[in-house]
């Protein structure tokens, strides 16, 4: 009976930690967001396109083009690439944000840093309208 127990605490860990898990995706094409082209993911659980959990990462020398909102666990922005916005749109993330690149929007776009401890750091730029925002 006391095996039992152990056993699904085992399994309660398991679970958790399988929730907690991350997939980081890098931009292999121009294109938008949403599109499982533009990205390639790696890691468990696989994604086609960054999500929630997940950490985005722009390569040179290709644009991602923000065609919702989103949100992402981690952003980096290298040089050479851009990640651009003409709707409004918005991108929240929740931990940290490297910036050597170029964020450029035409109708207020928005990157949201909502990490209590997240670290900004970069020399890219922010172009148009582009902002951000703590």
């Amino acid at each position: 009976m006391r095996w039992l127990g152990v056993i699904a605490i085992f399994a309660a860990l398991c679970c958790f930690a399988a929730q907690a898990s991350a997939a980081t995706c890098t931009s292999k094409a121009n294109g938008n967001w949403s599109s499982s082209s533009t990205w390639s993911c790696s890691g468990t659980p696989t994604a086609t396109v960054p999500g929630s959990n997940d950490s985005a990462v722009l390569a040179s020398p290709y644009t991602v083009t923000l065609d919702n909102d989103y949100t992402v666990s981690a952003l980096t922005i290298n040089s050479g690439a851009t990640l651009t916005e003409s709707n409004g749109n918005a991108l929240t993330v929740t931990g940290n944000i490297v910036n050597n690149g170029v964020f450029t929007s035409s109708q207020s776009g928005y990157i949201y840093s909502t990490g209590n401890s997240a670290v900004i750091s970069g020399s890219g730029s922010f172009q148009g309208s582009a902002r951000l925002a703590t």
